[in-house]
C-alpha cells in the first residue's frame, strides 16, 4: 500500500541475494527458463565457454535483454556475460569457462545456479538451473 520497495532475490538458495532492486511504485520481475550447458561441469578440464540457454514467458522478448546486464551466480559469486546471441526464439549467452569454474571450490552433487539480468528498461529477470560439478583428486 506504500510506495517504494526493495526487493532482494535470492535466486541459488544460499542466503545470499543475487539481485536487489529499488522500486519508487511497482515492482516487477520478469520468471526465465534457464538452460545451462555443460550438464556436468569438470574442473579439471579448462573450458572454454559456459552456456546459458534462456527463454522469457509471453509477452517478453529475449531480444530486450541487456546482454551487458547478465550474469551466472553461484554462492554469492557472480560470472558477467561476455557475450550473446539470438537463436529461435532463445538468447545463447557465453560465459568465460575459467570463470565460471572459479565459482566453485571443488565437487558439488547439486549445485544451484542462477542466471539474472536487465531487460533494455530496466526490469530485472532471472532464474535457475541445477548443474553437477566435478573434480578428481
Amino acid at each position: 500500500g506504500e510506495e517504494g520497495v526493495t526487493v532482494q532475490m535470492d535466486f541459488d538458495g544460499d542466503g545470499t541475494p543475487e539481485l536487489t532492486v529499488t522500486t519508487e511504485s511497482i515492482f516487477t520481475f520478469v520468471p526465465a527458463e534457464i538452460d545451462i550447458d555443460p550438464d556436468t561441469l569438470n574442473l579439471n578440464f579448462k573450458r572454454k565457454w559456459v552456456t546459458a540457454y534462456i527463454e522469457l514467458p509471453g509477452g517478453y522478448d529475449v531480444a530486450d535483454i541487456n546482454v551487458g546486464t547478465v550474469k551466472l551466480w553461484y554462492e554469492g559469486t557472480s560470472s558477467p556475460a561476455k557475450w550473446g546471441d539470438i537463436q529461435d526464439g532463445t538468447l545463447m549467452i557465453k560465459f568465460d569457462g575459467e570463470d565460471v569454474q572459479d565459482l566453485f571450490p571443488g565437487s558439488v552433487d547439486t549445485a544451484t545456479v542462477a542466471v539474472a539480468g536487465e531487460l533494455q528498461d530496466g526490469t530485472p529477470f532471472g532464474g535457475n538451473d541445477t548443474i553437477r560439478v566435478i573434480k578428481k583428486p
